[in-house]
């Protein structure tokens, strides 16, 4: 009776264990409040501002950290499959109140390049944006061609970018990290689910 219980254990313990990476490798795909999938197409705004979500988005330069009171990031959906989101830019992005150590600082020609996620949970980025700060000094940021890593919850509208490397000469090594919030243009929160 032992032998068939310990058996029964590492029976369940193996599904269990197979079970997860199924739940782990979920495919993701964009969705409005009722619902629907996001169509291909369609724009999304992504806020990110210190006044807009709780962990802004900052970057932290060797001149300093570079912040935006309000920040709005557009793109165009390319791909909402089920197995695959992918987008890039769109016109429309804009920052304001932007400061570096205190100071007036202007951001702008803002690009994404791409956003992709083919994994429930987690995705990469690559984007490009200008500084302009005090000194006379102009910050090219890129990480293009070496993608920096977001997570989000299921059934969330929250992108949470992880520390990455953007590169820039002028203000030598430097780091993009914080929170970007999904929606429409018109305000309705997309979920990534």
């Amino acid at each position: 009776m032992a032998k068939k219980l310990i058996l029964l254990a590492a029976a369940l313990a193996a599904v269990a264990v197979m079970a997860v990476p199924a739940a782990a490798s979920a495919s993701p795909v964009l969705t409005m409040p009722s619902g629907t999938p996001v169509g291909v197409g369609h724009v999304i705004t992504g806020t990110g501002g210190s006044s807009e979500v709780t962990n802004g988005l900052k970057t932290e330069t060797s001149l300093g950290l570079l912040t935006c009171t309000n920040i709005m990031l557009q793109g165009t959906v390319t791909e909402n499959s089920g197995s695959h989101i992918h987008g890039s830019g769109a016109s429309g992005s804009s920052t304001g109140g932007c400061t570096l150590k205190g100071k007036s600082a202007t951001v702008n020609e803002i690009n994404l390049i791409s956003i992709d996620s083919t994994t429930l949970g987690s995705g990469t980025f690559e984007a490009s944006y200008k500084a302009e700060v005090p000194g006379g000094v102009t910050c090219s940021f890129t990480n293009e061609g070496e993608p920096g890593t977001f997570t989000y919850t299921a059934g969330g509208s929250t992108l949470k970018l992880a520390s990455t490397e953007v590169f820039s000469a002028a203000c030598g090594e430097s780091f993009l990290s914080g929170e970007v919030k999904l929606e429409t243009e018109d305000g309705t929160a997309v979920t990534a689910s």
